[in-house]
């Protein structure tokens, strides 16, 4: 990553810089992604106030944690 950056663009970056922007990289991959997923009822709101025909469903585990979400526009 380091000889890339350099050989690329001409950067000069040091290794511990290198280090704790892959560290950054792989707590955002395995970050828990749950609060995004609690959006989706206030989305599917506004989604269905913009038309009347519009359709969209979300599903939800008995525990409740994330399983599918269903979106269709009413030209559809």
């Amino acid at each position: 990553m380091k000889a890339n950056e350099r050989l690329l663009w001409a950067n000069e970056i040091s290794y511990i810089q290198v280090y704790h922007t892959i560290q950054a990289l792989l707590v955002e991959i395995d970050s828990d992604e749950s609060d995004c997923f609690a959006k989706f009822p206030v989305y599917i709101e506004r989604y269905k106030a913009v038309h009347p025909l519009h359709h969209a469903d979300l599903k939800l585990s008995l525990q409740g944690n994330f399983e599918a979400i269903y979106f269709c526009p009413a030209k559809c």
